[in-house]
Order: structure tokens, then sequence, then C-alpha cells
């Protein structure tokens, strides 16, 4: 089996990238309402599934309101706003507020569980290895706590965090990986608002807590890799640990094929082929 990983290489506003991944998913809830009427009807139905994606980008700042969060008023929305710094959208997933900017790594699987023989639970610990995965290469050691993410020992720093929805199986959104503070982008989003309803808790990531743990030749080899400034990078890495991650999981062999989306208005439009 195929994983198709698409890129973004540069900075996507939220309203495209959702509109992006409903276009992608609707060739999964169309593949399951044939088979649905397959059934009932015993019409043919197309002999496979269309193949899974990974969705990598970064986003514009934006704060996205998880469905728990909905209900805040028109003076907290005009706060979030900022007289322009940053776009504030209702989200389908689930959780409360978070935010999204430059430095932020955003992984968006969009795959059906059903086919892949995935509970929600396992699906979600998928989702938080690969990034624990990631990570121990840059010899951070992070873990899980009883609130949802991936955090550093001790539960005080999110370095990621996780929000995804299903729609008959088929998943959108995931996780956003705190890679690097872009022009302080990141601690200007994160330090407005209560992240995910968690009072005392701080945002970090992965430049601050290599500094003073990399030895100097390999903080320097990962200055030549520009982990710090190529979200490209990090995204690359991130694929490979997930389809790991996805393989050992489901027990099938999975390979991946790397597509950079320039141009994605075919997908918004809905007329991509596969």
């Amino acid at each position: 089996m195929r994983l198709r990983h698409l890129h973004l290489p540069s900075l996507t506003t939220y309203s495209n990238a959702l509109t992006l991944q409903d276009n992608l998913i609707s060739k999964h809830l169309r593949y399951l309402e044939s088979k649905r009427w397959q059934i009932s009807s015993n019409d043919s139905v197309q002999s496979s599934s269309p193949l899974p994606i990974l969705l990598t980008l970064e986003h514009t700042p934006v704060y996205t309101l998880g469905r728990r969060a909905h209900s805040i008023t028109a003076y907290q929305r005009a706060f979030l706003r900022a007289e322009g710094k940053a776009e504030v959208f209702n989200s389908p997933r689930g959780g409360l507020e978070t935010f999204h900017g430059p430095g932020q790594l955003i992984a968006y699987p969009l795959l059906d569980l059903r086919q892949h023989k995935l509970g929600l639970r396992t699906y979600v610990w998928m989702l938080e290895e690969t990034v624990i995965r990631l990570l121990e290469g840059y010899n951070i050691k992070a873990v899980r706590t009883a609130d949802p993410g991936v955090w550093m020992p001790g539960g005080e720093r999110k370095i990621a965090s996780l929000g995804v929805s299903v729609r008959r199986s088929v998943t959108r959104f995931g996780v956003g990986l705190n890679v690097s503070d872009k022009n302080g982008w990141l601690e200007w989003g994160f330090g407005r608002i209560t992240a995910c309803g968690l009072p005392g808790k701080q945002a970090t990531n992965v430049q601050k807590e290599t500094e003073g743990v990399l030895s100097k030749e390999d903080f320097l080899q990962s200055q030549d890799k520009r982990v710090w400034s190529n979200i490209e990078d990090v995204a690359r890495e991130y694929a490979s640990h997930f389809v790991q991650v996805l393989g050992k999981t489901t027990g099938k062999d999975i390979m991946y094929g790397e597509e950079e989306l320039r141009s994605y208005e075919k997908i918004i439009s809905g007329q991509e082929d596969d």
C-alpha cells in the first residue's frame, strides 16, 4: 500500500487547508457511499479504495476553536484577531482553542480508520508516537501525559498539539508540532490564550528544547540541515516516521511518495485526478 505525502511549501490559510482536506477526503466518502449502495442494489463499485494521504504545511497566524469553544463572545473573538494579526475560525475538530502559525509543522493524515482496522484511541496513540519518535532524533525525550498532546517530561511544557475529526471513519486534522519560533509568532500566539484549556501550562518548541542539550557539533550539524528554518525537512521526517508507525500498527507494508503542491487550485475545485 502507498501513502501520498502532499506538502505545501508556502504559508497556507486555515480556510484553504480546510477546503483541501474536504476535497481530498471526498473520494473516500464517495467510495464508502458507493459500497453502501452496492450492498443495497448489487451494483458494481470501484475495485480499490483511495490512497491515504498525509498533508503537511505551515499555517498563517490563526486561532482555531474546537467544538467545545465555539461559544466565545464577540469581544473575545475581536481580542484574538488583534486588529487583523491573526484569523479566528470555528473548527470541527475536538478540543478547545489553540494557535497555529509560522514555525509550526501541521500534519493532517487523511485516511479511513475502518479500512486499516484502527480504533480512534489507537489512531491518536499513533499520532503521538510519530512525534515522539521524530523528536528522539533531536535528543528530545518527549512524553505522553493525562492531558492531550505531546509534552516535555514533567508535563509543564507542551511541544505538540493534537486535534482530530472523524467523519464516517475518515480522519481530518491531526498534529501541530512547534519547531521554531519564527519572528516570535508562537510566543505571541500562545501567550495570549490558555491553550487547550490548561492553565499554567506553556508551549515550547524543538529549537528551544535543544538549546544546551545538543553538543556543539550536533547543533552545528542541525543548523546545516536548516531544521529551524525549513519546515519541509521536518515534514519529510514526520512522514517517514508516520509510515513506519502506521505499518507496524496495522501489520501492512507501506511505502510513500512525496509530492510538493505549489498549486492546489485543482484540488480545491475538486478537479484533481487520481
